[in-house]
């Protein structure tokens, strides 16, 4: 059974944890861009930003399926991912003096692995990149709802916000239409350590 939130009995109303789904697309730089100026600006959180990309086992040589706090590895017997897309979005974050988390997830399935971490990690608000189409042959071949960020907006429990973001607005989004169940800190620090694994 997958619990969801944090009860630390300080009853922050609005404290969600924020992710944002990122690449090394430019779409991503907007959505990241979105969410300090629209979502972390309002939240009472101290929780850092979540930086999630995901990775397809085919491009990785490693079994690496958490967080990269760490970039380097060391001590790790596998080789790590490349990481240094990631600088921009944490230069823009030490800029912006936003606390984030980079967090690397292997999958074959992008759309997938975002909505099994929002819901393991009890993310109450997911921001994406909306993909860039350029010919109408695209369009046709491929329907929006088939896109990654249609597919989390599809796919992410009803406790998170779904953000999709084009050029700076919101071009598509699904609020929250329940609370995150409560969990007690042990087993969310406990699910955290093994992430960190």
């Amino acid at each position: 059974m997958w619990y969801n939130n944090v009860d630390n009995g300080n009853n922050n109303q609005g404290a969600g944890i924020i992710a944002v789904a990122i690449d090394d697309g430019v779409s991503s730089q907007n959505a990241l861009k979105w969410a300090i100026d629209h979502l972390v600006s309002r939240s009472t959180s101290q929780a850092p930003i979540k930086l999630v990309h995901v990775i397809h086992p085919s491009n990785s040589n490693n079994t690496l399926h958490a967080t990269a706090n760490n970039p380097s590895n060391e001590g790790q017997a596998h080789d790590a991912p490349n990481t240094d897309f990631l600088l921009p979005f944490r230069c823009y974050c030490t800029r912006k003096r936003v606390q984030c988390e980079a967090v690397l997830l292997e999958d074959q399935d992008v759309a997938e692995a975002l909505a099994e971490y929002i819901f393991r990690h009890g993310i109450e608000s997911i921001v994406v990149g909306a993909t860039s189409r350029t010919g109408g042959l695209t369009r046709r071949l491929f329907k929006a709802s088939e896109s990654i960020p249609g597919r989390v907006l599809k796919l992410a429990p009803r406790f998170c916000s779904v953000y999709t973001i084009k050029q700076g607005r919101v071009s598509e989004m699904s609020e929250a239409s329940r609370p995150l169940p409560n969990i007690h800190v042990e087993e969310r620090a406990a699910d955290h350590q093994s992430d960190h694994m």
